[in-house]
């Protein structure tokens, strides 16, 4: 029983490197092309960074609801699970 914990334990940490890491290459792709898209966009400076302001408290979010998540199905708590599942379908559809 221990074994499979132990398992689960280092798939979730995965997943936690994952995440972290693509928000990282993500950040440096939107860097790189960011005088590109201030022209293309029509817009300053000024804006394209308050993008990126915007995309890091999205990453946040993201960041928060797995740990939350992963404790959910750590304490074996489904109540708490299903009400972040339908809060993240919520915060999706007001995002449409």
């Amino acid at each position: 029983m221990r074994i499979k914990k132990t398992y689960n334990d280092m798939f979730s940490l995965l997943i936690i490197i994952f995440i972290a890491m693509s928000g990282l290459m993500g950040i440096d792709l939107y860097l790189s092309s960011m005088p590109s898209m201030t022209n293309y966009m029509n817009t300053d400076k000024w804006h394209m960074q308050q993008s990126i302001t915007l995309y890091l408290l999205g990453l946040l979010a993201v960041f928060l609801y797995l740990a939350l998540c992963l404790i959910s199905m750590a304490e074996s708590r489904l109540s708490q699970l299903v009400f972040f599942i339908l809060l993240s379908r919520v915060g999706n559809y007001i995002c449409r």
